[in-house]
C-alpha cells in the first residue's frame, strides 16, 4: 500500500470548521423535518437532563455508576447513574471546551479543545495541568484532545493532529508518542479511539482509515474502509466493540469487521449523505446518531448491523452516545438528553438464521463462524466433510437471538473443502468452508 498516496488528513483546520457548523446545526431548521407531528412524537421519547443547562455537551464517559459530561470550561459529574450531576470546578485555563472525559484509576481526565489535558483526584473539585510530553502537529495540534481510551496500565489519549499519546499510570511521569505512523501518514487527526481486549482502534483521517495497535506493537497497523486504500471524503468517525465484530460509524452509513482489520464490510442505515456518526453498544444492542447539515438521525440494530432500524429525527447535532444500565444517554448541542433503551421497538425482521464467515479463508489453525438468531431457541452448528460425515460439533443447545462467533480448531483435519451445517428456527444454512491447514 503506497504511503505517497494518501491525500486529505482531517487536522486541526478541518477538525475546527467541523466546530465551527456545530454552532448552525443548533439553530431550528423547521423544514428539515418531514412533519412537525412526528418531530414532538418523537422528542417525546427523550428526557433532558435538566441540571445541565441546554447548551453544548460535547463529551461523555460511563463507567459503572460514574458518569461524566464534558461541556465549556468544565465536566458535569454524576456518582449515581446519572439520578444526579455536580458541576465541577472551573478549568485553570483560557475558556475552553471539554471535549474528551474520562474516570481512570481515582482520577478524573478532562481532554481540552486547545489547552491539554487536565486530572482531578476529588471529582473535579479542583483541577492540575498534565500535558508534560505531548508535542507535535501543526498549529500546537497536541493540546487538541478528541478522546480517552485505557489498557493494562497505560491511558491514551487521541489527538487532532499529533496522534495517539500514552501516559503510564502508575507513576504519571510523562506523556509519550505511541507510535508515528498515525502522523507519518497524515492522518494525525483522531476523531476516536475503542479498545476490545489488548487490539486499541483509532478512527483517523478523512480518508477511511482506520489503524489498530495490539499491547506490544510497535507501531499502528492501517485497516482502510475501502480495504485496499484511500478514500478522500469518507471519514471513519466513530468504533464500537459489540461483543462480536467491530463497527465503525461513517459517512453513509457503518463498516463492520470481525477482528478490526481488512476485510470491512459496508452497512447500513442508508440514509444518504452524512458528516460524522456515533455509536453506542451493550448487550447486543447497538445505537447510532448520524449527523447532517441539519439535523441528526438515530438507529438502532440488534444484529451488529446488518439491519437498521431508523428511530427518529432532531434539529440538533449529537457530539457523542453512551449507554448506562438501561438508559441511552445523547450529548447534543441542546444539553444531555436519554431515553429508555429498554423499550426501543425491534422492528428489524431479522429473515430467519444467518451464517457466515468471520475470519480468514481458507482457514488455517481456526475458522471462524458468525451466527445471526432471530429468536431464542435450539440451535445446532456442526462441520462435515464431503462425504457427509460429521467431524467437529461446535453448538448444541439453547442460544438467545442476535449475534455469535463460533470457533472451530482445525487442529488435524485434513486441507480441502468442508460445509458448515446451521439448524435453527425451523431452517438449516449451509457454508462451504476450505481448510488450508493446521
Amino acid at each position: 500500500m503506497g504511503q505517497a498516496e494518501v491525500a486529505v488528513p482531517l487536522g486541526l483546520a478541518a477538525y475546527r470548521d467541523r466546530r465551527a457548523t456545530r454552532t448552525a446545526r443548533a439553530i431550528p431548521l423547521v423544514a428539515v423535518l418531514v412533519a412537525a407531528g412526528f418531530a414532538s412524537r418523537a422528542q417525546a421519547q427523550w428526557t433532558r437532563e435538566e441540571e445541565l443547562p441546554a447548551a453544548d455537551v460535547y463529551a461523555l464517559s460511563m463507567r459503572g455508576d460514574t458518569l461524566l459530561a464534558g461541556v465549556d470550561q468544565a465536566v458535569w459529574v454524576s456518582v449515581n447513574a446519572g439520578q444526579s450531576w455536580t458541576r465541577s470546578a472551573d478549568l485553570p485555563a483560557p475558556p475552553v471546551s471539554v471535549d474528551a472525559v474520562r474516570h481512570e484509576r481515582g482520577r478524573l481526565w478532562a481532554g481540552t479543545f486547545g489547552q491539554g489535558v487536565f486530572a482531578s483526584v476529588n471529582l473535579g473539585q479542583s483541577w492540575q495541568p498534565l500535558s508534560q510530553g505531548l508535542a507535535g502537529g501543526l498549529f500546537n495540534s497536541h493540546f487538541y484532545m478528541t478522546d480517552f481510551d485505557a489498557r493494562g496500565d497505560s491511558l491514551y489519549a487521541g489527538t487532532d493532529g499529533a496522534g495517539v499519546f500514552a501516559l503510564p499510570l502508575p507513576t504519571l511521569s510523562a506523556w509519550a508518542p505511541l507510535g508515528t505512523n498515525l502522523v507519518a501518514n497524515q492522518a494525525g487527526g483522531v476523531v476516536d479511539l475503542a479498545r476490545a481486549g489488548n487490539r486499541l482502534l483509532a478512527c483517523a483521517g478523512a480518508n477511511g482509515f482506520v489503524f489498530h495497535h495490539d499491547r506490544g506493537d510497535a507501531d499502528w497497523t492501517l485497516s482502510p474502509l475501502n480495504n485496499t486504500g484511500v478514500s478522500p471524503g469518507l471519514t471513519a468517525s466513530n468504533a464500537a466493540w459489540t461483543g462480536a465484530s467491530w463497527l465503525v460509524a461513517a459517512q453513509p452509513g457503518s463498516y463492520r469487521s470481525a477482528t478490526g482489520d481488512v476485510p470491512w464490510t459496508a452497512l447500513g442505515p442508508a440514509l444518504g449523505s452524512r458528516l460524522d456518526g456515533r455509536l453506542a453498544t451493550a448487550a447486543g444492542r447497538t445505537f447510532g446518531a448520524w449527523n447532517s447539515l441539519a439535523a441528526t438521525t438515530y438507529a438502532f440494530t440488534h444484529d451488529d448491523g446488518a439491519h437498521w432500524q431508523v428511530l427518529e429525527t432532531f434539529n440538533v447535532y449529537t457530539y457523542e452516545l453512551g449507554l448506562s444500565g438501561t438508559r441511552l444517554w445523547a450529548a447534543r448541542s441542546d444539553g444531555l438528553w436519554w431515553r429508555d433503551a429498554a423499550t426501543v421497538d425491534v422492528l428489524v425482521a431479522i429473515a430467519g438464521p444467518r451464517l457466515e464467515r468471520a475470519g480468514a479463508h481458507p482457514a488455517t489453525g481456526v475458522a471462524r463462524f458468525r451466527l445471526v438468531l432471530p429468536a431464542e431457541g435450539p440451535v445446532a452448528l456442526a462441520v462435515f466433510d464431503v462425504r457427509g460425515r460429521a467431524v467437529a460439533r461446535l453448538v448444541e443447545g439453547i442460544r438467545p437471538a442476535g449475534p455469535h462467533e463460533v470457533e472451530w480448531c482445525v487442529g488435524a483435519a485434513t486441507p480441502g473443502v468442508y460445509f458448515a451445517r446451521l439448524v435453527a428456527a425451523g431452517e438449516v444454512r449451509t457454508l462451504r468452508v476450505v481448510v488450508a491447514g493446521p
